[in-house]
């Protein structure tokens, strides 16, 4: 730990806090969460480098809801690719959005080490916001109790306890041993007549959540980790569920709730969300969302600024079932407070994705961006808007880049224009983006 940390700025995932001064470096901390990198498997160490990548589009994404006065550390990668940060710039100034302007670089698990001297530089700084809590972030500052209380949140083995503890609904939850876990999936869940979700300790987005279905998806479970390490075995809910995330910032003055929205994933693997302003939750429901909450809140998992979590559920009528904390920055988050900047947020309906665009349309993607640019009070020029929150600084192995942005106004238009504009090779999981959607307004939202 860095003995010349500034003890006056709070560490750890906080939410922006407009007039006070916010230090962002935001590493690719998450699979550090619940164990340190000295005892990663090599299943995590390969998807610690996949985080590492994805995560530079993840952390400029961020960038368009800081204030000016901000500080901002970007991946190294970014240092020769400058245009990127000057493309969004100039895009939001379009709409009247001024973002840090103090923007420095680093390499990948340095974020924390490199923001220290600019600590030590600006008294002014209130807060040091980073990705999550985690093992690598105590190299640096004094974290080491927030890490822990964070990483029993994130653990999903511990969430069946803590579900019992502070009475919120959750799925039927077993835990077990990997090797028990064929055994206690048949007997206590019906499988494999009835589907369940296997989830591991450790890593975000998904990557350690699997829905098995049947016996070859339970091979592939038990081929990739150890028998002696425990699991939580949950029951897979029927179709007629809306997977959604519940926002709540958490500071020692309270709980406060930020809104709901509605998750789009395959087989457990997250890719954006659909932002409803009517989707509001019954009285029965955010007791159930505010019970979770304060598990985590009287876990220890706050601080003197507001600290960011998302509660993971399904809901269906009047029912909420919580699956599982996410004790960190989220993957809506940028969206939620970009739209927040711009007054929008809960007001419009917005689908926010991630997805992919060939390497040599980048530049093609820019120019549709700006063609298609939202603007406030507008009725969009070709049925639907966009707003663009970052491009990746890493080509990916299959020659294309990482792109977040928001799409306003007629999705299906938006399809359509992307087919007619680029090639086959970019925006490969925009149609599964849209169906999730369709299935969504047809189910009619949870009343």
């Amino acid at each position: 730990m860095n003995s010349s940390f500034k003890a006056a700025a709070q560490v750890g995932p906080i939410a922006p806090m407009p007039g006070r001064t916010t230090l962002y470096a935001l590493d690719a901390e998450e699979s550090s969460v619940t164990e340190p990198e000295e005892k990663f498997s090599d299943r995590t160490v390969r998807i610690d480098g996949e985080y590492t990548r994805s995560n530079s589009a993840y952390a400029i994404s961020v960038l368009p809801a800081t204030e000016k006065d901000d500080i901002f550390i970007l991946d190294e990668a970014y240092r020769s690719q400058t245009w990127l940060i000057d493309w969004l710039r100039k895009v939001y100034r379009v709409l009247g959005i001024e973002f840090a302007e103090r923007i420095h670089f680093a390499t990948p698990k340095n974020f924390a080490a490199t923001s220290v001297p600019l600590l030590e530089q600006d008294s002014a700084v209130a807060a040091v916001s980073t990705i999550c809590y985690s093992y690598n972030l105590c190299k640096t500052f004094p974290v080491e109790q927030h890490t822990r209380t964070s990483g029993y949140l994130n653990a999903k083995t511990s969430f069946p306890d803590l579900a019992k503890k502070y009475s919120f609904d959750i799925p039927k939850s077993v835990v077990t041993a990997v090797r028990h876990l064929r055994a206690v999936a048949v007997s206590e869940f019906g499988f494999p007549t009835v589907p369940v979700y296997v989830k591991m300790d450790g890593l975000g987005g998904g990557y350690n959540v699997a829905r098995v279905v049947n016996d070859r998806d339970l091979d592939l479970v038990l081929d990739s980790y150890a028998a002696d390490q425990h699991c939580v075995i949950q029951e897979a809910v029927d179709s007629s569920y809306f997977e959604t995330i519940h926002l709540y910032t958490l500071a020692d003055s309270g709980i406060e709730y930020q809104g709901s929205r509605v998750k789009i994933t395959t087989d457990g693997q997250w890719y954006g969300n659909i932002f409803l302003p009517e989707l509001r939750l019954t009285e029965r429901q955010r007791r159930t969302a505010d019970a979770a909450a304060y598990a985590a809140w009287h876990g220890g998992y706050r601080a003197r600024e507001p600290l960011l979590i998302g509660l993971d559920g399904f809901m269906n009528g009047d029912e909420l079932l919580i699956t599982e904390f996410n004790a960190r920055w989220l993957g809506s988050s940028p969206a939620e407070y970009i739209m927040k900047r711009l007054g929008i947020y809960n007001k419009v309906a917005a689908l926010s994705v991630f997805d992919y665009v060939a390497e040599g349309e980048v530049q093609l993607f820019m120019d549709w961006v700006e063609k298609n640019l939202y603007r406030s009070g507008e009725q969009p020029a070709r049925d639907f808007m966009l707003l663009p929150m970052g491009i990746g600084g890493y080509p990916e192995e299959n020659s294309s880049r990482l792109v977040n942005f928001i799409i306003f106004g007629d999705a299906h238009a938006c399809e359509k224009d992307v087919r007619k504009t680029f090639s086959d090779d970019s925006f490969t999981l925009l149609n599964n983006s849209v169906s999730t959607l369709d299935d969504v307004l047809a189910k009619g939202l949870p009343q």
